[in-house]
């Protein structure tokens, strides 16, 4: 089963992935990355490498679909998750066609994906959703497999708007993460799992 991150750019996706894969147990990411053609290479990081290499305060670091295999306990055997952290989404056209074609790919896996976590920056919700999250809020909004993770938590600000966000986007599950952290993990662990 595939989940996928998405969210706008610099929301936390790719910290979340790692310290997700974290507290999920995982001691290195066996990543996966997808081109546009769907073409596939897989790399062995370290989780601090991981963290060093693949988080940035720059947009856009994250160009193309990279994704994890997670094991969850369900049944005998248990069921595999492939997490993908997406490339950032913005409005309009992108002037790089390597983001033009992440942005695509990403399109794409939100409409194919049986799970998606959204994440949202609560630093910097203003009591409107941005033009991405809305409408990825708008288009997701009535799939059972839907939750939006309102990220940075661990800040003031992000707390004082958590309930602003919660009205705003009712009635879709909002878990309150802070991704640097691994705070809220639980949370979301007992949703992904519902949702096998």
């Amino acid at each position: 089963m595939q989940g996928l991150i998405a969210g706008a750019p610099n929301s936390g996706k790719t910290t979340f992935l790692i310290n997700f894969s974290a507290f999920l147990g995982l001691k290195e990411l066996k990543l996966k990355k997808i081109s546009s053609e769907e073409r596939k290479s897989t790399a062995a990081l370290s989780l601090p490498l991981a963290q060093k290499t693949l988080v940035s305060s720059t947009a856009h670091t994250t160009r193309i679909l990279q994704s994890v295999v997670i094991k969850f306990p369900q049944g005998k055997r248990g069921k595999d998750l492939e997490l993908i952290d997406s490339c950032g989404l913005v409005p309009g056209i992108h002037p790089e066609e390597e983001i033009r074609l992440g942005m695509a790919t990403t399109i794409d896996k939100i409409i194919s994906a049986k799970i998606i976590l959204h994440l949202i920056d609560l630093t910097a919700f203003e009591g409107d959703l941005n033009v991405i999250d809305q409408e990825l809020f708008e288009l997701l909004t009535r799939r059972e497999e839907y939750a939006i993770l309102g990220n940075k938590i661990d800040l003031e600000k992000a707390l004082m708007n958590l309930p602003a966000l919660r009205k705003t986007v009712r009635p879709a599950p909002v878990f309150p993460i802070s991704a640097l952290h691994s705070k809220g993990f639980k949370e979301v662990y007992h949703f992904v799992l519902g949702c096998f």
